[in-house]
């Protein structure tokens, strides 16, 4: 009996799907901008630059909430943020700058707060938040440039990143079930007292395991 050669034929191997949102601000169509007392959200040729005036309150918003994603959003599922920023303030106290992926002001997810010359790491279930400081900045007035990543396993702990290097984590009060999830991105810019305010975006990349 000759030789007999046998061909099996496997489909090839499947990576995991994963949600990604992923932005260079090339253009603002599609986000939810809101601005109070003056605050203004800008497009140059390689950032968004969401500036308050020196103005009590002058407050300025981005948010990206698709209305039909083909995949649910959740917290039940592993999700990373990354943003690269400049950070340009002029008095010690009083501003507010919000890098988030969820609702911030309720709050539920997870991102940056930066106030009073500090950036902290936050997460929220939607009833309590936690933070933890991560930097402590310059004294203003300052121009900062920093790269932000976290990192969020869910019911374990988010992680922080600043220009890569690990500043620290949190692993209460994390956000669970889907109630904000949807609410890709939240940038802002607020000034609390009557000073200016500066965050410019480059770049916010959101992933999603599915």
């Amino acid at each position: 009996m000759g030789n007999i050669l046998f061909h099996l034929q496997f489909p090839p191997p499947t990576l995991p799907e994963t949600l990604v949102f992923d932005m260079f601000f090339e253009s603002l169509d599609g986000w939810f901008q809101q601005v109070w007392n003056s605050a203004t959200a800008t497009l140059s040729a390689n950032h968004v630059q969401l500036h308050a005036i020196a103005s009590i309150n002058s407050r300025a918003l981005l948010q990206k909430s698709p209305y039909y994603p083909v995949v649910t959003p959740t917290w039940a599922k592993a999700r990373t943020l990354k943003a690269k920023v400049r950070i340009v303030n002029t008095t010690n106290s009083g501003e507010r700058f919000r890098i988030f992926t969820g609702n911030s002001d309720t709050p539920i997810g997870f991102g940056f707060l930066i106030e009073n010359t500090k950036l902290y790491g936050r997460s929220g279930n939607g009833t309590l938040e936690n933070i933890i400081e991560l930097e402590q900045l310059p004294a203003a007035p300052y121009d900062l440039l920093r790269n932000l990543r976290a990192e969020f396993t869910p019911g374990s702990k988010v992680i922080f990143y600043v220009d890569d290097i690990l500043k620290g984590e949190l692993t209460t009060r994390l956000p669970t079930g889907t109630d904000g999830a949807v609410l890709f991105a939240w940038l802002e810019a607020w000034a609390i007292n009557a000073f200016t305010r500066d965050l410019y975006v480059s770049q916010f990349r959101l992933t999603q395991e599915v």
